[in-house]
């Protein structure tokens, strides 16, 4: 099969694939599984393999020496409707835009140095959820915490100890407390809340 260009829709489990002759003209298409796709590259090489940007790419341009374009303009070349056949004809299209630049391919590295800034942008938002949570919680008994995490925990142990000696609503206290801990142990260790970590390890 003498091609010239593959644009290939990514996906989890399936892959789309359109080949193209030297004038764009694309003259099949087929539907690949994973491994269906390593063995098609191996069996036909093309001199050129072109991908929409998207988590997957990048390891597939490494693995293939393949081009990714950027989604945005991949996207106006999609006719009809959307499906995977169709963005896989767009990004034949796509890729006779000699305007059109392609995406950087990040190594190895830069990906995991980036899957660890959004794990950790996760980490910080579901951290001030808590928070803003046990906040509002508080709040709703007359309870005034201040903004901020460190100033805020602080303020709720205070809070806490206070309800526990004037004997607040307990069901509220017990709450708070327990919403105090799971807070506090996110944000100071960095792990999962354990109720009895603190008595195992040795910590006040």
């Amino acid at each position: 099969m003498d091609t010239t260009t593959v644009g290939v829709d990514l996906a989890k489990s399936r892959f789309e694939s359109a080949v193209a002759d030297a004038e764009y003209r694309i003259r099949c298409r087929r539907r690949l599984t994973r491994a269906q796709f390593a063995q098609f590259f191996g069996n036909h090489p093309p001199s050129r393999v072109v991908m929409e940007a998207c988590g997957l790419a990048h390891h597939w341009a490494r693995t293939l020496q393949a081009q990714v374009l950027p989604a945005q303009y991949v996207r106006t070349y999609v006719k009809r409707n959307k499906t995977d056949a169709a963005d896989a004809g767009a990004l034949i299209e796509a890729a006779r835009c000699a305007e059109i630049r392609p995406v950087p391919v990040k190594s190895v590295e830069q990906q995991t140095i980036q899957q660890l800034h959004r794990l950790r942008a996760q980490c910080m938002g579901t951290r001030t959820a808590r928070i803003n949570f046990l906040r509002g919680a508080l709040r709703e008994v007359g309870v005034n915490i201040p903004v901020g995490a460190r100033r805020g925990i602080a303020a709720v142990r205070q809070a806490l100890a206070t309800a526990q000696r004037c004997g607040y609503n307990k069901a509220t206290v017990a709450l708070a407390n327990k919403l105090a801990r799971i807070v506090w142990a996110t944000w100071k260790y960095q792990r999962p809340f354990d109720g009895n970590w603190a008595a195992r390890a040795g910590h006040g």
